[in-house]
């Protein structure tokens, strides 16, 4: 069943086969999971939310209707979660946090060679994750979906739900808006040492 599309792994689940869902939550909750500690800022809150999207997902998978992509589907529960969250989705961040976050497939790539870029990886994720931090809750989305997901404008607009030119728009103001922010953050860092 593993090598099954997600179409059908999603009728697999239509007709009652949880083994279908269980690929599809397998497939795509590691993703979810680092999009979502990006978006809330905190992997505990994330864990959450994702449990919760998945476990929304397979109530409603009689209804997808397959108009979207499976992982854009599950994405907008997850963001929806989020938003109607009444905590606050702000914490402290700390180096594995940033980790799960971000990945750290370079950092393992180069640790052998240079113990001291494992280091400057962690700086250097710890300073992106506290910019995305600092920045608007759909500021931060965009970034993710575009950046990070890599979804089209199109798909970006069904996930948050508003025209592609507004896309557009908060996809620009958040690239300006965060790099203006990683040169402050940058800035202070270079003065702390």
């Amino acid at each position: 069943m593993q090598t099954l599309t997600d179409e059908e792994l999603i009728q697999a689940a239509q007709t009652g086969h949880t083994e279908g869902f269980t690929l599809l939550v397998r497939r795509y909750e590691q993703r979810l999971f680092r999009s979502m500690t990006r978006i809330s800022g905190s992997p505990e809150d994330a864990e959450d939310i994702c449990q919760e999207a998945f476990t929304r997902a397979w109530r409603a998978i009689s209804k997808f209707r397959g108009e979207s992509q499976f992982y854009s589907w599950v994405f907008r529960i997850a963001l929806n979660l989020l938003r109607s969250s009444k905590r606050q989705l702000k914490a402290s961040v700390s180096l594995d946090a940033v980790r799960d976050a971000i990945g750290d497939d370079l950092e393992d790539q180069r640790a052998d060679v240079d113990p001291s870029h494992s280091l400057q990886v962690r700086d250097q994720q710890r300073v992106v994750q506290a910019a995305m931090d600092a920045m608007e809750e759909s500021f931060r989305t965009v970034l993710v979906l575009t950046d990070l997901e890599e979804m089209s404008y199109e798909e970006i607009a069904r996930v948050v739900d508003c025209p592609v030119g507004t896309v557009r728009s908060r996809i620009h103001r958040a690239r300006q808006e965060f790099r203006g922010r990683m040169e402050r953050l940058l800035r202070q860092e270079q003065r702390a040492c």
